[in-house]
């Protein structure tokens, strides 16, 4: 493995807000717990399993204290959670997840993604992490495009936490609980077949990162 070339992920919850975080339901949940786990299992109770797709996919040590992480070699690696009716985050949602990073610069780094819905990245031209989706107008998605960028690139090789959260009027980007930027967004989040993907940009997976999950 070259360091220099690893993206190291730790995804802790993928869930939806009624409205208030304390009172939030968990849509997906992906913890890591057992070494041995040969697919991607949620303890939110949705029972949105994710299959491990790839060529080099194992579990390592992950946060000190916090279980293991689930590598993907960023070229044919990644975690296929599909497409479920739960998945569909229309207004009031949060996206969040930890992450350990040490990029090469060579394209975004994608955390999770639903293609023409919603994602939550790191951006290749920058390194700051992005969060975007697809609202209102959905047979116009070029029209309907929105995301929020946070202010700094994300360090390499420390543990960050990532969120984002969209309530139906604003769409808030978090680094490490902190709100690090806002865009004002309405409509409902488009709605379609794809697939989440946890790991790549599930059109274009042919990166050449490492992507560790946790």
């Amino acid at each position: 493995m070259n360091i220099k070339a690893t993206l190291s992920i730790m995804i802790t919850t993928l869930c939806m807000l009624f409205p208030q975080i304390s009172n939030a339901a968990k849509v997906l949940e992906y913890r890591f717990n057992d070494p041995s786990a040969t697919r991607a299992v949620d303890t939110s109770g949705n029972n949105l399993h994710g299959a491990f797709v790839g060529s080099s996919i194992h579990l390592e040590p992950g946060r000190p204290g916090h279980g293991y992480a689930v590598t993907l070699n960023g070229v044919d690696d990644f975690i296929n959670v599909g497409d479920r009716p739960p998945l569909d985050l229309r207004r009031n949602y949060t996206l969040m997840g930890w992450i350990k990073y040490f990029g090469t610069g060579e394209r975004a780094a994608e955390l999770m993604e639903k293609a023409r819905s919603y994602w939550l990245n790191i951006t290749m031209e920058t390194r700051n992490p992005r969060a975007g989706g697809f609202f209102g107008q959905c047979n116009v998605p070029k029209l309907r495009w929105k995301q929020v960028d946070g202010p700094t690139a994300i360090p390499d090789g420390t543990w960050t936490h990532l969120a984002s959260t969209y309530n139906g009027r604003q769409f808030r980007i978090y680094v490490n609980g902190r709100l690090a930027n806002t865009a004002a967004v309405s409509g409902a989040v488009c709605v379609n077949n794809e697939p989440l993907i946890v790991g790549a940009l599930f059109k274009r997976i042919t990166s050449r990162k490492t992507l560790s999950w946790e």
